[in-house]
């Protein structure tokens, strides 16, 4: 009997091979991008609200009816000697009559599909140009990307080569044009973060607490800072004392026990 020989491996097919074999604990996502294993963790809430203000945007306004999968991989083509790229974009968008993802595998080609997004995360750096490139080898017509750092959108368009031809830059606040099938826009004022009121009824940050050095007269006394003896009162008979609180010592105070000091309730407040 004579054996059959076989080609030997190459780097990217065992690194294909070792990434499609990788188990991440949930939430954790992982991608092969340029020939690395890039492993994400679960985006933080910041994150999940962009996507979800141009998740929204999408479905109220496209012309074109959108299908939006979550966490959808997509199989693109690599550079060079690498394997092909396997990158889950932050969001994906295909026109709905498509119905480009029903059936998919969980690795999918992108042909159809009409834009991806993604948000700066923890690896800003991969969101930023790696996938960009990735997206563009692949042939995606647009590639947004939500810079939280400087906070801007830059709309990719025009895929040629290894990246894209064309670039749209605008910070938060101003509208972003979407082509077509889109034809329509993004709405980026709600990208601002709000600003809320401050707490103590004026612009700034709180005053600092001043206190001034006290004198003790007895046990459970206090002097004054100017020299006048003071008494004690019920609570601090009882074992309480004073602390002051957010803001003025003016303003408000707590009181409270000394630690080890073992009693029910809460502490009283004074205004």
């Amino acid at each position: 009997m004579t054996a059959m020989a076989h080609e030997p491996l190459t780097h990217g097919d065992v690194v294909l091979e070792g990434f499609l074999a990788l188990g991440t604990p949930e939430g954790f996502r992982a991608e092969l991008i340029e020939g690395e294993i890039a492993v994400t963790p679960p985006p933080d809430g910041e994150h999940e609200d962009y996507i979800n203000l141009i998740v929204g945007q999408v479905y109220r306004r496209s012309v074109t009816e959108m299908d939006f999968p979550g966490d959808k991989g997509l199989k693109l083509t690599g550079g060079g000697a690498r394997p092909r790229n396997h990158a889950i974009p932050d969001a994906t968008f295909a026109p709905a009559p498509l119905r480009l993802f029903r059936g998919a595998d969980p690795w999918t080609p992108c042909d159809g599909v009409a834009m991806v997004v993604e948000v700066t995360s923890s690896r800003a750096a991969v969101d930023r140009e790696s996938k960009r490139r990735c997206h563009a080898r692949g042939g995606i017509p647009v590639h947004l990307l939500v810079d939280r750092d400087p906070s801007s959108l830059t709309l990719f368009s025009d895929p040629g080569g290894d990246d894209y031809l064309q670039a749209r830059k605008g910070p938060f606040g101003n509208p972003m044009p979407l082509p077509e099938p889109f034809s329509s826009g993004l709405d980026t004022a709600a990208f601002l973060r709000p600003v809320f009121p401050c707490p103590h009824g004026r612009r700034g940050p709180p005053r600092p607490v001043a206190w001034s050095p006290r004198q003790t007269s007895r046990a459970g006394g206090r002097v004054s800072a100017s020299g006048r003896s003071r008494g004690t009162s019920g609570l601090h008979r009882a074992g309480w004392w004073l602390t002051a609180t957010r803001g003025d010592p003016r303003d408000s105070a707590t009181e409270s026990r000394p630690p080890g000091t073992s009693v029910l309730g809460k502490g009283e407040t004074v205004v």
